[in-house]
C-alpha cells in the first residue's frame, strides 16, 4: 500500500475514532496495569520488611537476655514511641543513671500491661519487668562470646529454605568482622557486610543484589555497636511480579487487538448511516430528486440527521419546483404585455400612424414593472430581507383609509363597501405600506370578483392578544380545485383569466401576513363568496386602545 493511500486511510473517520479508541483503552489500562503491579510489589516488599523487622527485634531481645523471646510481645523503639510514664518513673526511681537501650510491652498472665526494658547502667545491663503495681530487676550477665555462641546458635535452628526461600542471618563487630552467622558459608553472606561502613543510623533498610540473589537486607546497630543484620530473598517476589507483568502485557495486547478489531466494526456500523446520506447526496447532484435516505438501526442520531436530510431536499425540490414554475408564469406574464408592445409597434411602422404608441409603451412598461416590483417585494418578504421601519398602527385606520379609495369603484359597479369597527382596538406594531397594501388587494380583488348589487365588508375584533381581519364578499367565491393555489405567485384560476392582473397580490398579502407573524385562511364556495380571515399579534410595547370610530364607512 502506497504512502498516499495510508495517509488517505489515516484521515478517515473511521481510523480516528479507532485510533482514539485504543489510545483511551491503552491509557486506561496501563494506569490499571501500573496500579495492580506496583500494589503487588510494595504488598510483597511490605510483607518482607515486617517479616525480616520481626526477626530482628526476637533476635535482639536474645542477644541482650540469652531468653527467647516473650510470647505477643510488641516492640517499642524508643527512638520514635516514648515508654508509658509510669515504666519511665519506676526505672528512674531504681537506676537513675540507667539508659534504655531496648524496650518491648506485653501482657501478663494476669491481664497487666507489662513494660520489658533492658538498659545499661555503669557498663552493666539490666532487665525490668514493669507493671503499674510493680518492677523486677534482674542483671543480664552474659559475656560477649556467649551472646555471640547464643546467635550462632540461633541463626541456625531459625534458618531455612533454600534457593530463593532462603533467609540470611549475620552478626557483624562495628569494622565488619563476620561473629556468628546462618548455616550459609561466609562467601555467600561477604555481600552484606558492603554497607556497614556508610551507615550511622541505628537500623535500615536496604536492597542487593548478588548473583542469581536479590534480597531486602535490615540492619540494626545493637547497644555495644554490633549490627545484627536479617536479609530475605526477594527473588521469588520478583519473579511473581515479573509473571504479573507479563500476564498483563498480554492481556494489554488482547484488548488492544480486540479494541481495534470492535473499533473498526462499531466504526462501520455507525458509518453505514453517513454513507447512505452521501449516496442519496450524490444522486441528487446528479439531479434525482426522489432520491431519500432510508432508516437504520444504527442509533437515533444517524435517523435524525438522516430526517432532516430529507427535510431539506424535500424543501429543495419544493423551491425549485416553485422556482420553475415561477420562471414559468414570469416567461408566460412578460410574454403577453412585450407580444401586445411589439404588435402594436409594427402596426405603427406599416400604418405610419404612431400617434398614440408612446402611451401603449408607457402603459406596457408600468405593467411590466409592476410585475416585476411585486415579485421582488416578495421574494424579499418571504426572505426576511423587508426591512420597512415598524410603527404602532392602529388597524382600523388603515382599514377606513381602504374604504375611502375604493368606495367611488364599488360604488361604479353597484356594490355595497362597508367597513364595521370593532369597540375598541389595540395598537399593532408593523409597516403602515405594508398593511395598506394586504387591505388594497384584498379589497381589490373582492370588488374585481363581486357582480352588481352584492356586498364587500370589512371587520375588525380583537380577542385573546390577537387582532383578526376579516374581508368578505359575496362574489363568484373560488373553485374547490384553485382553492390551494390561490397564494401562488403569477395563479390564477380559470374564473380570473379572463381580467386583468398578474395573479401575485394574494402572493403578496401571504407574504406580508407572514412576516408579521400572523395567520391567513380563506373559506369559499362557489357562488356564495369568499372570506379571508387574518390574525395578527398585538404590539407588546403597549397595549393602548383607542375608541372605535361611530361613523361607519361605504354603503353605511
Amino acid at each position: 500500500m502506497s504512502w498516499n493511500k495510508l495517509k488517505t486511510l489515516f484521515n478517515t473517520v473511521r481510523a480516528k475514532m479507532c485510533g482514539i479508541n485504543v489510545a483511551l483503552i491503552l491509557m486506561a489500562f496501563l494506569l490499571s496495569f501500573n496500579g495492580i503491579y506496583f500494589f503487588q510489589r510494595n504488598y510483597l516488599l511490605n510483607e518482607m520488611e515486617e517479616k525480616i523487622t520481626i526477626f530482628s527485634n526476637e533476635f535482639e531481645y536474645e542477644y541482650l537476655t540469652g531468653d527467647e523471646e516473650i510470647p505477643g510481645a510488641e516492640v517499642i523503639h524508643t527512638q520514635t514511641v516514648d515508654i508509658p510514664d509510669f515504666a519511665s518513673i519506676a526505672i528512674q526511681r531504681h537506676r537513675p543513671e540507667a539508659n534504655v537501650v531496648f524496650a518491648c510491652q506485653s501482657l501478663n498472665q494476669m491481664g497487666e500491661n507489662t513494660i520489658t526494658v533492658i538498659a545499661e547502667a555503669d557498663d552493666l545491663l539490666f532487665e525490668f519487668t514493669i507493671t503499674p503495681s510493680r518492677i523486677e530487676e534482674r542483671e543480664l550477665t552474659a559475656s560477649l562470646s556467649e551472646r555471640i555462641a547464643s546467635m550462632h546458635e540461633e541463626f541456625n535452628e531459625e534458618s531455612y529454605g533454600e534457593d530463593d526461600q532462603q533467609v540470611f542471618f549475620l552478626l557483624m563487630s562495628a569494622d565488619g568482622e563476620m561473629l556468628a552467622h546462618s548455616r550459609q558459608s561466609p562467601d555467600e553472606l561477604r555481600f552484606l557486610t558492603e554497607p556497614v561502613h556508610v551507615q550511622s543510623d541505628k537500623t535500615w533498610l536496604t536492597r542487593h543484589r548478588q548473583g542469581n540473589h536479590s534480597v531486602m537486607a535490615l540492619y540494626k546497630r545493637l547497644y555495644d555497636g554490633n549490627l545484627l543484620v536479617i536479609a530475605g530473598n526477594l527473588t521469588k517476589a520478583e519473579r511473581n511480579l515479573a509473571h504479573l507483568a507479563s500476564i498483563l502485557g498480554i492481556v494489554m495486547v488482547f484488548m488492544i487487538v480486540v479494541s481495534l478489531a470492535g473499533s473498526w466494526l462499531l466504526s462501520g456500523m455507525f458509518l453505514k448511516g453517513l454513507n447512505r446520506v452521501k449516496k442519496a447526496a450524490a444522486h441528487i447532484a446528479e439531479g434525482d430528486f426522489d432520491q431519500r435516505v432510508a432508516m437504520g438501526r444504527e442509533g437515533q442520531e444517524i435517523n435524525e440527521l438522516a430526517t432532516v436530510f430529507n427535510d431539506m431536499v424535500d424543501q429543495v425540490e419544493k423551491l425549485l419546483r416553485e422556482l420553475k414554475t415561477v420562471s414559468d408564469d414570469i416567461a408566460h406574464d412578460l410574454r403577453t404585455p412585450l407580444t401586445v408592445l411589439r404588435g402594436r409597434a409594427e402596426l405603427a411602422l406599416t400604418s405610419g400612424n404612431g400617434t398614440d404608441l408612446p402611451i401603449q409603451v408607457l402603459d406596457s412598461c408600468d405593467h411590466l414593472l409592476d410585475i416585476i416590483n411585486t415579485t421582488l417585494l416578495i421574494s424579499q418578504t418571504e426572505a426576511g430581507l423587508f426591512t420597512a421601519q415598524r410603527e404602532e398602527l392602529d388597524l382600523q385606520d388603515v382599514a377606513q383609509q381602504t374604504v375611502d379609495i375604493f368606495l367611488p369603484a364599488a360604488e361604479a359597479q353597484g356594490i355595497t363597501l362597508e367597513f364595521v369597527p370593532a369597540p375598541k382596538v389595540s395598537l399593532l406594531q408593523v409597516n403602515r405600506t405594508a398593511m395598506q397594501r394586504l387591505l388594497g388587494n384584498l379589497v381589490e380583488n373582492a370588488i374585481k370578483f363581486t357582480p352588481p348589487g352584492g356586498r364587500v365588508e370589512i371587520r375588525i375584533t380583537e380577542e385573546a392578544g390577537k387582532l383578526s381581519l376579516v374581508v368578505s364578499d359575496t362574489g363568484s367565491g373560488i373553485q374547490p380545485q384553485d382553492k390551494d393555489n390561490i397564494f401562488k405567485r403569477f395563479y390564477r384560476g380559470d374564473g380570473s383569466r379572463s381580467t386583468r392582473g398578474s395573479g401575485l397580490g394574494l402572493s403578496l398579502v401571504k407574504a406580508i401576513v407572514i412576516a408579521c407573524d400572523g395567520t391567513i385562511s380563506v373559506e369559499s364556495a362557489p357562488g356564495t363568496g369568499t372570506t379571508f380571515l387574518i390574525t395578527l399579534p398585538i404590539a407588546s410595547q403597549t397595549n393602548a386602545a383607542k375608541p372605535a370610530r361611530d361613523e361607519k364607512s361605504g354603503g353605511g
